[in-house]
């Protein structure tokens, strides 16, 4: 998955996350992964839900929620952000 963010191929960096959240769908490095691409693709709904999942697993990952904040920033959300 790196490789290809690297190559800026969101569309199968995400493929390769989705295979992976399959077998391990509680996976905080995998949803952070995946909310990560899709934000970078600009599908920032999708990716808020990613985010809201894994803050439900995690609610005290502080990476988990400073991204979270970026993406609600991103759909306009400014006072969500900044709580």
């Amino acid at each position: 998955a790196f490789l290809y963010e690297r190559q800026s191929r969101f569309d199968l960096e995400l493929k390769v996350i989705e295979d992976g959240l399959v077998y391990h769908s509680e996976s905080i490095q995998l949803l952070l992964r995946n909310g990560v691409s899709l934000f970078r693709s600009e599908r920032f709904e999708e990716s808020q839900l990613i985010f809201e999942k894994a803050i439900r697993i995690q609610p005290h990952d502080n990476t988990t929620r400073r991204v979270h904040s970026s993406v609600l920033f991103a759909l306009g959300n400014t006072e969500e952000a900044l709580q």
